[in-house]
């Protein structure tokens, strides 16, 4: 396992630093598509106020591995994912890119453990529930400005429940550097008004035993800790979450508890290169449509999502302008988005490459004035 995640970093890290850009690919499908300026280089990192005028859409799709017993029963499946990044700022792609894939190798060692205790631990019986360990990222927040992830870690080894640990994963786009608490915060000391917030919302959820009876000790350990060493947060669309694994503060059932501070009441608390920019309204629809059933001169840049190399490829787009473009996945390791995207122009296309079973496990979500559009990807 852990050899196979190695050769996955490595061949990830190259392929996106040439994927970066978000160019038109070849109009031919058949062709390996390399998005390079014209004379086959990678463009150069871009001044700020045009990189605000860039592309940026982030793909994470999942792999699942089995393994089978010699009667055919498979003893343990293993979810993971890879990454690619358009951002017109390579060496902050790669950057973010080999964090990203680092994180993910860290789990091969807990997959390698379920493996082999499945291995041992089967019998030959027909009630047997398979091993698990599946960690799915989801892109929140998605901009010129910052990538956040939430996700989660599942490991089941035969007990009563899976055992579920959150991860998260928050980047600056303009240097590629991982952020932690303290390198949000307007300066050092706003760690006792961020706790009081979020105090105040989860009061709210106290009320009717939801949660634990000392849980307001737990939060006061949480934000006691150096603020440099904490990820356990991430940024939404709308606002700062901060998320406690079950046991933390509320029983398992509970699930994980999530407070988001919205960004009304942020200011002046974090910093202000974090806080995302106004908005004009945007309009329209996002259609889909076989890869040979359009035409690629009427984009000027196309992302890419590809979750099997061997699918049929389709087209996404819009003739209007859309925002906050997610794509979600769902299936045995849970729901979660595998793609993201800070706006989709007319000028804008996704290039999907994946099977027809793929496709009806996915739906697509999008802002479209002040109403969120939610659909089965396929109709």
């Amino acid at each position: 396992m852990k050899r196979m995640i190695t050769i996955l970093l490595l061949t990830c890290t190259l392929l996106t630093v040439f994927s970066s850009c978000g160019n038109k690919p070849d109009s031919n499908p058949n062709s390996n598509i390399n998005p390079t300026i014209p004379d086959g280089t990678i463009p150069p990192n871009i001044p700020d106020e045009e990189f605000e005028k860039t592309m940026v859409a982030v793909s994470v799709p999942a792999a699942t591995e089995t393994v089978k017993a010699k009667d055919g029963t498979v003893l343990f499946e293993y979810t993971y994912q890879h990454i690619s990044l358009v951002l017109h700022r390579p060496n902050v792609a790669d950057k973010i890119i080999l964090d990203f894939l680092r994180r993910v190798d860290s789990t091969s060692t807990s997959a390698a453990e379920a493996e082999a205790a499945a291995r041992a631990a089967y019998n030959g019986s027909q009630n047997w529930i398979p091993y698990q360990c599946h960690i799915t990222y989801s892109p929140m927040r998605i901009d010129h400005k910052v990538l956040s992830f939430f996700g989660n870690n599942i490991v089941y080894t035969g007990a009563t429940h899976p055992e579920r640990t959150c991860v998260s994963a928050n980047y600056d786009m303009s240097t590629g550097n991982v952020l932690t608490l303290s390198a949000i915060l307007a300066d050092g000391k706003k760690t006792d008004s961020i706790k009081a917030l979020v105090l105040e919302e989860l009061s709210q959820m106290a009320e009717g035993d939801y949660l634990y009876e000392d849980y307001t000790k737990t939060v006061d350990e949480r934000f006691e800790a150096d603020p440099a060493t904490d990820e356990a947060w991430y940024f939404s669309q709308t606002g700062l979450c901060f998320f406690f694994a079950p046991y933390q503060i509320a029983p398992y059932a509970s699930g994980v508890v999530t407070v988001e501070i919205p960004f009304n009441r942020l200011s002046g608390l974090i910093r202000e290169k974090y806080m995302p920019k106004a908005r004009t309204e945007s309009k329209g629809s996002v259609l889909f449509s076989t890869f040979n059933n359009i035409s690629l001169d009427q984009f000027t840049n196309i992302a890419e999502f590809i979750t099997d190399s061997n699918g049929s490829m389709f087209m996404a787009y819009t003739e209007g302008h859309v925002q906050d473009l997610r794509l979600s996945i769902n299936d045995k390791a849970g729901s979660y988005t595998v793609f993201a995207m800070y706006s989709l122009s007319s000028t804008d296309g996704i290039m999907l490459q994946t099977t027809n079973e793929m496709l009806e496990k996915m739906s697509v979500s999008y802002k479209s004035g002040n109403e969120i559009v939610s659909n089965p990807l396929v109709r």
